[in-house]
């Protein structure tokens, strides 16, 4: 995978190996211990290499990062920066490079190695450093409806390192929806004052996915967090915005809203999703403060 980012000319980055684990999955969840990663200069990003080998007679198998029940990353205070599942990785890296690049997890196949490579564009400054990373694996089940009786993943994590000017911070919020108007900007994350510049921090990317992409009539938003700023678009507006913006286009159920950077204020900020029946939308608010 090609990554771009805006480093200026001449900047230099570099990249290290912090994590190498190869585990067999069983029946129930694994956690894996906290692993502390090195500070020789802020965080560009975090290399996700995934190979996944399943066992068995596999009926509805499914892409391989559903190994990955929980990828958390969290500063030095024990803040999160990043607390997802395996599923949500391949969406966010898209949203944070710059040109939209989605790298769509290879599907299990018994007793044949299977991959999802890509890279996580968080940042984060020595200020917050050192970060912790925590993996949790999923039970074999969960590469496949049915038939999976074992599985063996390795997992190679890689920090880049460089110049960077702000941390990444990603919330996710999962919510439920029925038919006619919801308006759920009240779960976005209140946004909170730097005590060094006595500024609010401002959420640089909101986006959603939504398990039936024709549940989605349109969304009402807010572009920068007033109440008399709004945006009414249907879900094609938002797809042509993509298809001309990403590298690899629109992605099925997933949205990135494209909102100017803006203050989440609970009383005033507005985000409405007009749904054609129930379903389950999850929100992305992510920060770069």
């Amino acid at each position: 995978m090609v990554w771009v980012t805006k480093m200026g000319a001449g900047q230099r980055k570099s990249r290290t190996v912090v994590q190498y684990s190869s585990v067999s999955l069983t029946t129930g969840t694994q956690v894996k211990s906290n692993v502390v990663l090195p500070t020789p200069g802020d965080v560009l990003g975090i290399d996700i290499d995934l190979t996944v080998n399943v066992a068995g007679t596999l009926t509805g198998a499914k892409t391989v990062e559903n190994a990955i029940s929980r990828f958390s990353v969290a500063d030095r205070t024990g803040k999160s920066i990043v607390d997802v599942a395996g599923t949500d990785l391949p969406f966010l890296s898209l949203l944070l490079t710059d040109i939209g690049a989605y790298t769509t997890p290879e599907t299990a196949t018994a007793s044949t190695n299977k991959y999802y490579r890509d890279l996580l564009a968080i940042t984060a400054t020595l200020a917050n450093q050192p970060l912790q990373l925590q993996v949790t694996f999923a039970p074999y089940s969960a590469l496949a409806t049915s038939g999976a009786t074992g599985a063996t993943v390795s997992l190679t994590i890689g920090v880049w390192y460089g110049v960077a000017t702000n941390t990444t911070r990603i919330y996710k919020r999962a919510v439920n929806v029925t038919a006619g108007d919801n308006f759920e900007g009240v779960n976005l994350v209140n946004s909170s004052m730097d005590s060094k510049t006595n500024l609010f921090t401002k959420t640089n990317i909101l986006a959603f996915s939504i398990g039936t992409e024709s549940n989605l009539n349109y969304v009402t938003f807010s572009s920068d967090g007033s109440a008399d700023d709004l945006g009414k678009l249907i879900p094609q507006q938002l797809i042509n915005l993509e298809d001309n913006r990403y590298r690899d286009g629109h992605q099925t159920g997933k949205f990135n809203l494209f909102v100017s950077p803006f203050v989440v204020q609970t009383q005033n900020t507005r985000l409405d999703f007009n749904a054609a029946g129930s379903d389950t939308i999850t929100i992305y608010q992510i920060e770069q403060n």
